[in-house]
């Protein structure tokens, strides 16, 4: 995760007591640090590392308690199903909760989400253009939501409907 993320999700970020990582491994660097201090973390991973601590499929795993916060950052470029993974986030989000996702759009240079390399010749790959995160956002329930492109990024912030207090 480049800087420029860790800087985004920085202002973006809200106080959560429950928080779940979609794609947590940790290959260049986390945000875990801008957590509270006494937050409830669980990340979540297709591949074992620092960072995970469940290894499943962001679109289908279900967490015992549903968190305040889902963060999903740098991952959708790396899924197929990504707009899956954005539905499922939905789904598990307590009401009031907040989700934050950042991904690599089309005009960023492929890269692995298994460490700091080239994809894998077995890795998929693909930008996310901004206009496919709304859609994916408002079709999986999220009614408030802001989407960016900056240069060869997209990021996203939205609340799931209700309160939380």
């Amino acid at each position: 995760m480049h800087d420029a993320v860790k800087d985004w999700v920085a202002e973006h970020i809200t106080p959560a007591d429950r928080v779940v990582e979609f794609g947590s491994l940790d290959i260049n660097g986390g945000i875990r640090h801008l957590l509270e201090p006494n937050a409830t973390y669980v990340g979540v991973d297709v591949q074992s590392g620092p960072g995970v601590t469940i290894i499943a499929d962001a679109a289908t795993w279900q967490p015992d308690i549903a968190p305040d916060l889902v963060v999903c950052l740098e991952v959708f470029e790396h899924a197929q199903n990504w707009q899956q993974i954005i539905a499922n986030a939905h789904s598990i989000l307590a009401p009031g909760g907040q989700f934050i996702a950042t991904a690599a759009g089309t005009l960023r240079a492929p890269h692995s989400g298994r460490r700091e390399s080239l994809p894998d010749p077995d890795e998929y790959y693909k930008g996310i253009e901004g206009y496919e995160l709304a859609a994916a956002l408002l079709a999986a329930g999220f009614t408030d939501a802001h989407t960016e492109v900056q240069i060869a990024d997209v990021r996203c912030v939205a609340t799931k409907a209700g309160s939380n207090g």
